[in-house]
């Protein structure tokens, strides 16, 4: 409670007894429990860190505004194997917007799926953004003059490969979630999100009934006409003193800013989330849309020609696994090719499952990668892993208990999301 803002009633009884009561709740859900993405392949763990204030007077003054700031340090890095961590020690981050049929979001390098705020994936340098005003998703001016304005409606930290500390982060397309090893913030979907994905191959599920776009609105309490800026700032820096002074490296004469870059060669820090929510009626709450981070996943998937597939799975409990390989052969040189999935055949177990502790499959097939003699489209590797813990109802909802991603290959790599 914040008491006594117009004076002391009890020492000056003419005085109005004013105040106002702040609340912070943080909640964390059960993994699987609700829907963060719209295909129901995503077996998140949610959190929401909630804040919610009241304002109370007799016979004081109307409440103008009332701001709260959360600063949210996250690390999504891999935990340790053999005493090494499986990641860069250093998040790198994304601001983003989703497809939206009346507006475009704005220039990205190279083309995306999504609006790259800032026109970098990864973002390069720290960022402010004014999210929302009045209540409504709002623009604002996208880095240079020269890429105009923007909204931006989610943000994603990145566990970094070891191996390309700047590798851009795993980004979605219209069947299929972004970043799997990411934690991620939604305060907005795109309205444009069909109820059944188009799906040429069938490989993966319906759209989730259980998803909830808000019809492209953000996801704020009712009648609500709050503002929130949001920003990304390394750990430490200046400009994350106090939400007083956040935002004022963020003038038109600000030249050059800080970098968030993992392989910064200044030393880098880590990124931090700065979410600040500001009030204008007598009571509200802010970041009720939460956040969410994925258990289980594919963590690396690599081909070795002629036939060796390996894949490191990231998870705490026992679990199961079914990989699918195609390859996908040319048959006609047209354009579009036509193209004719081959499924190829293990000689190792392609399916059972993984114990905790154990995070590396190494599979065999009998039919060769990628040979010199085949024209070939590519090779998709079908990743199925089920937790049997999750295969419950929680509170009469349904649990999602299954992950699944298919990675493309045109050449013998690795895939790290």
């Amino acid at each position: 409670m914040i008491d006594r803002l117009d004076g002391d009633p009890d020492q000056t009884p003419d005085v109005p007894d004013s105040c106002v009561v702040l609340t912070q709740r943080y909640e964390f859900y059960k993994e699987g429990l609700r829907s963060l993405e719209p295909f129901g392949l995503f077996p998140s763990a949610q959190f929401r860190p909630l804040v919610s204030y009241s304002y109370f007077t007799d016979s004081g003054p109307t409440l103008k505004s009332l701001s709260t700031a959360q600063r949210l340090a996250l690390n999504a890095n891999s935990v340790l194997k053999d005493n090494t961590l499986l990641k860069y020690p250093i998040n790198d981050t994304l601001l983003t917007c989703d497809p939206q049929l009346n507006f475009a979001c704005l220039p990205n390098n190279p083309p995306s799926f999504l609006g790259i705020v800032g026109g970098s994936n990864p973002l390069q340098t720290e960022f402010y953004a004014p999210i929302i005003r009045n209540g409504a998703m709002n623009k604002f001016q996208n880095g240079a003059a020269i890429f105009g304005s923007t909204i931006a409606d989610n943000a994603h930290f990145n566990a970094t490969p070891n191996g390309n500390k700047d590798a851009p982060i795993d980004e979605p397309h219209f069947t299929a979630f972004g970043c799997p090893v990411c934690v991620h913030f939604h305060w907005r979907w795109s309205s444009a999100i069909p109820s059944s994905p188009y799906n040429p191959v069938n490989l993966l599920a319906q759209f989730d009934p259980t998803f909830d776009s808000n019809k492209g609105q953000p996801k704020l309490p009712p009648g609500t006409n709050q503002d929130v800026d949001v920003a990304f700032l390394k750990s430490g820096d200046h400009s994350e003193e106090h939400p007083s002074n956040l935002f004022n490296l963020y003038q038109p004469q600000a030249a050059i800013l800080p970098s968030v870059l993992a392989a910064d060669p200044t030393g880098p820090k880590q990124p931090v989330f700065w979410y600040v929510g500001t009030g204008h009626q007598n009571s509200d709450q802010f970041f009720i849309h939460g956040g969410g981070f994925g258990t289980f996943y594919a963590n690396r998937v690599t081909v070795q020609n002629p036939s060796t597939l390996s894949i490191n799975v990231e998870h705490t409990r026992d679990i199961h696994y079914d990989i699918q390989v195609l390859r996908n052969d040319v048959l006609t040189a047209d354009i579009p090719p036509v193209i004719s999935p081959v499924p190829l055949t293990s000689t190792s177990p392609s399916s059972g499952i993984l114990p905790a502790g154990t995070d590396d499959l190494m599979l065999t097939f009998s039919d060769v990668f990628f040979h010199s003699q085949n024209v070939i489209a590519g090779i998709d590797v079908i990743v199925t892993l089920y937790d049997g813990t999750l295969d419950s109802t929680y509170l009469g909802n349904p649990t999602k208990p299954t992950w699944q991603r298919v990675f493309r290959f045109n050449v013998p790599s690795t895939v790290e999301p």
